[in-house]
């Protein structure tokens, strides 16, 4: 229960996100998903290979990705406003979403990675569970 709600939040997230940007910069972003993974790759990477505290490394994401997104808009999006409003933002989201998603591909990999254990203080406590039975 407690993944289906946290996936209906990330779900009404998400969506807010792109309502936000079609209603207030009038730009149909597609690649929205793309950014989301890209972020939570650098919150991966900073808590697996620097060993920084979870919340510190969702702040330093949040960080990041907000410079990403002034970076698309202004280079890739607002740039290229004046050709055509509707289609090009499309065309220009379509092919950095390609872009972003074979990006992850061969940096990344195509599996999934393993986090790191729970930390020691819930180790008993789900070692006590599964020991119920």
């Amino acid at each position: 229960m407690v993944n289906g709600v946290a996936l209906g939040w990330l779900y009404i997230v998400m969506a807010l996100g792109l309502t936000w940007i079609l209603s207030i910069m009038g730009i149909l972003q597609l690649a929205h998903g793309e950014v989301y993974m890209i972020g939570a790759y650098v919150v991966y990477y900073l808590c697996s290979s620097l060993g920084l505290n979870v919340y510190f490394s969702i702040f330093v994401s949040m960080v990041v990705m907000a410079a990403f997104g002034i970076f698309l808009e202004r280079f890739l999006f607002r740039a290229r406003a004046d050709r055509d409003p509707v289609l090009t933002p499309i065309v220009v989201s379509t092919g950095l979403s390609l872009i972003m998603t074979s990006g992850a591909v061969v940096g990344f990999g195509l599996y999934e990675k393993k986090h790191s254990p729970a930390p020691v203080r819930f180790r008993s406590a789900l070692r006590r569970g599964s020991s119920q039975g």
